[in-house]
């Protein structure tokens, strides 16, 4: 078999694909050394945990202030149904979740 790319191996021939041994095996097990693992969660907690906290206190303070305003007349001033509103509840913090 030569460079050309019109030439194809004949059917049933098979081709040796040389072998890398950079390339790593999926069968093989991978060893994450417990230690590393517990610095990696804690590091990852320590900087998630904050920031899921504003986001879900912003979309709690949002819901809240959507029902606040609909009982103090925002349905009658846009005339809105009641489910009208109740279908604008939850989509109303989508910004928060996409982020």
């Amino acid at each position: 078999m030569g460079t050309d790319p019109e030439v194809l191996p004949e059917k049933g021939s098979t081709i040796s694909v040389p072998q890398d041994d950079n390339i790593i095996d999926d069968s093989a097990e991978l060893y994450i050394d417990p230690a590393h693992q517990k610095k990696l969660l804690l590091k990852l907690d320590l900087c998630l945990a904050p920031v899921f906290t504003i986001i879900f206190l912003a979309a709690y303070l949002d819901r809240s202030n959507i029902g606040n305003a609909a009982s103090a007349g925002m349905t009658k001033d846009l005339s809105m149904t009641s489910g009208e509103l109740g279908s604008m509840q939850p989509d109303y913090p989508l910004p928060f979740n996409s982020r």
